[in-house]
């Protein structure tokens, strides 16, 4: 399993950064409708959300496939089965 990196735990803050850039740009002079400005945070969401459900199935798996694992590898270590040196 793989540690959530910042891109996996935040898609809000990077949304709202985005947004502030983009009404930064336009302040100063950026030629960008609103309707450009839309469709490019939208594409950031929909980036966002695929990248957040691609972490997250990477993470987990379903009872079928730990029933098979346990069965061919044998019971994972918990707090009632590690022995201790």
């Amino acid at each position: 399993m793989t540690d959530p990196t910042f891109w996996d735990k935040e898609p809000a803050l990077i949304i709202g950064v985005v947004t502030a850039i983009l009404a930064l740009a336009t302040a100063f002079g950026l030629g960008m409708t609103s309707d450009q400005q839309t469709a490019i945070l939208g594409i950031v969401a929909a980036a966002l959300a695929l990248i957040g459900s691609i972490v997250v199935r990477s993470q987990v798996a379903s009872p079928a496939t730990v029933a098979k694992l346990i069965a061919t590898r044998g019971a994972p270590p918990t707090a009632h089965n590690v022995v201790k040196p």
